[in-house]
């Protein structure tokens, strides 16, 4: 059934944006201007540094002051320190490539990857300091600074939480084994000096366009639903269920109360489903879960949401 069904869905798809080429090739335009000008000026170059940082074993100095935290708080190994400190300053989805990285290369163990996963890869700060609570929502003083905590605590506590109940499933179920590199059957030369640059490079610009593929297929399939959706809160909503950055911005039209902070901040921390996709791709052939990804995600939603809640509830400052 699953067989035949993906075949007349894509076909469906197809014929859908053909009838409808303007507004897809509107759609399109509006995910191209999405990735061009705002995730690869402020992606890409993390990317670049980050890959490396880490092919150069620098990333040890990080995790040497990492290590408390991710030892004695997480209960994780202490090479996960590198992943969140860039998955938490950087955001999506640069702790999920860090991590498929590091598991990939043997660095991390796929257990501890896939804890990490699930409360490592973020929303940057800038985009919530600076596009959510100032432009969204349209915050300031107080309020805002309350908000920003809750932002930052959601995945903390989330990562607390889920560290220890898969940690648990985990050792009831298999033995933690180190990760290996795939085995192609050649041998690998080493890469040094500048050389090291230029593959650093060649990976980043190959992620970074397999993300703007996606933003571009999940925006022309929020332009295509979106239009019958004719109650505005709902239309905003479901734009930022399925393309985080477009669908925020349909929020910044509407007057903000407690419901808008509320429904902002819990899609600012899943991260919608695009965000889902590009997190994927990150991690395809890793040996990384998406299923795990996927419910740490909704954890910390949840989280996310009992902690607004409760600022909205006990603090009056609308």
């Amino acid at each position: 059934m699953k067989k035949t069904a993906t075949p007349i869905i894509l076909i469906i798809c197809f014929f859908a944006m053909l009838s409808a080429s303007d507004l897809t090739k509107a759609s399109a335009l509006k995910g191209l201007n999405l990735w061009l000008f705002t995730l690869v000026p402020t992606l890409l170059p993390f990317m670049i540094i980050s890959s490396v940082i880490m092919e150069t074993g620098s990333y040890k100095i990080i995790t040497f002051f990492m290590r408390p935290i991710m030892t004695k708080l997480f209960h994780l190994d202490e090479n996960s320190g590198y992943p969140l400190f860039m998955g938490l300053l950087c955001g999506f989805p640069m702790g999920s490539k860090i991590t498929a990285d590091m598991v990939s290369k043997g660095y991390l163990s796929v257990h501890h990857g896939n804890i990490l996963i699930t409360f490592c890869n973020n929303i940057s700060p800038a985009f919530i300091i600076g596009y959510m609570i100032s432009h969204v929502l349209g915050l300031s003083g107080p309020g805002a600074c309350i908000i920003i905590a809750a932002m930052f605590l959601g995945p903390i506590i989330s990562g607390i939480i889920m560290s220890r109940l898969l940690l648990r499933f985990f050792s009831s179920h298999s033995r933690d084994k180190k990760a290996m590199p795939p085995n192609t059957g050649e041998r690998k030369e080493t890469v040094h000096g500048f050389a090291i640059i230029d593959v650093c490079i060649l990976k980043s610009f190959e992620n970074i366009i397999k993300l703007g593929g996606y933003i571009i297929i999940f925006t022309i399939i929020c332009g295509m639903i979106t239009p019958f959706i004719d109650n505005e809160f709902f239309n905003a909503a479901m734009s930022g269920i399925l393309e985080i950055t477009s669908g925020l911005n349909s929020f910044s039209s509407i007057r903000c109360d407690k419901t808008v902070i509320l429904t902002v901040c819990v899609l600012t921390s899943f991260g919608g489903l695009c965000s889902i996709a590009q997190t994927y791709s990150m991690i395809n052939r890793s040996g990384l879960s998406l299923k795990i990804y996927i419910l740490g995600k909704l954890a910390g939603s949840l989280v996310t949401f009992i902690l607004v809640s409760l600022c909205l509830y006990f603090i009056k400052f609308l």
